[in-house]
């Protein structure tokens, strides 16, 4: 089960079971925004106010607290960016996860 609440979500994402929008402080609600074709992975709790970019990963178990800029990987607890050099490319064939992020390569 998920949560997503006070949230707007773009074109071709996927969320992962179990995925929460965590967008209330204990004062104010706060929205999150997910680009398009970004990919939330299972079990992420994503603390608003936050943005996911467009093409944008979060690794499963992920607790995301900053932005996630377009393109970018970030894993862990809490969330932090993967550098570009050290992420793996899926092989190719890999149907999970095209290499360029773009699910309708």
């Amino acid at each position: 089960m998920s949560y997503l609440g006070d949230v707007t979500i773009g074109e071709r994402v996927n969320i992962g079971a179990g995925t929460i929008t965590a967008n209330y402080d204990g004062r104010e609600k706060h929205r999150t925004t997910i680009g398009d074709g970004a990919f939330i992975g299972v079990d992420t709790v994503l603390r608003a106010p936050v943005e996911v970019g467009p093409g944008a990963t979060t690794g499963g178990s992920s607790f995301v607290n900053r932005d996630v800029p377009a393109g970018r990987l970030a894993v862990g607890i809490p969330a932090r960016l993967v550098p570009p050099h050290a992420r793996r490319t899926p092989p190719a064939g890999d149907a999970n996860r095209p290499p360029d992020g773009n699910p309708d390569a």
